[in-house]
């Protein structure tokens, strides 16, 4: 039987940055590339998928530890419209985030 675990990560951001789905998954795949590199240790899940209507995103969990959360996004944030210009559409971001894990358990 398999049993739900439920973990609070109050360092851990989780969410999705938004692109016009003309940027195409190519590019941002270099651009996931370059934040893995810089910090491998701070990223553990990425992903791409639609989020609305004519967008993309990467979705994301990005343990930030002591790393103030408005400063995160803001940085983040702007270093996507520097880059992306009107192509960066926004974000949507978990300050802290809930972990689901399922747990397998044996009954005796």
């Amino acid at each position: 039987m398999d049993t739900l675990q439920v973990t609070e990560c109050p360092d851990v951001a989780s969410g999705v940055w938004r692109f016009k789905d003309t940027i195409g998954i190519a590019t941002l795949t270099k651009v996931v590339i370059e934040w893995m590199r810089a910090e491998p240790e701070k990223y553990f899940d990425i992903h791409f998928g639609f989020c609305a209507r004519g967008q993309v995103g990467i979705f994301f969990k990005y343990r930030r530890g002591a790393t103030d959360h408005f400063k995160f996004v803001h940085e983040m944030s702007d270093q996507l419209l520097r880059q992306f210009g009107n192509d960066f559409v926004g974000w949507d971001i978990s300050a802290a985030t809930w972990l689901l894990t399922c747990k397998e358990v044996e009954h005796v």
